[in-house]
């Protein structure tokens, strides 16, 4: 899942920085200052919403994209509340690609 998505972002113009972990990311974030953040649930040594939450409160106009497993409208508004920009499924990544192709 990790290469496609690094493909689709590469293909559409973007430079994409990976991470290991919710630390890494926001290590990356600091030091790259993109203008938008992939980032997924499942996170080791910081998890996810919270290294999304740092990383939004680092920058209110960064966009941040989480993506989940998971179809559920509870952690779907607990990432938005954290700061995502949008929430979307590994299933569903066309999605992705037309928030990209929008931002």
């Amino acid at each position: 899942m990790r290469e496609f998505i690094k493909l689709l972002v590469d293909k559409l113009g973007y430079t994409s920085i990976e991470a290991s972990n919710g630390l890494m990311a926001i290590d990356n974030f600091i030091f790259h200052q993109p203008d938008i953040v992939i980032m997924d649930f499942k996170l080791k040594v910081i998890d996810g919403l919270e290294a999304v939450s740092i990383i939004k409160k680092m920058s209110a106009t960064v966009k941040i994209i989480v993506v989940a497993d998971y179809d559920d409208e509870s952690l779907k508004q607990k990432a938005i509340l954290a700061g995502a920009d949008k929430y979307l499924l590994k299933e569903n990544l066309i999605e992705l690609k037309d928030f990209l192709n929008g931002s």
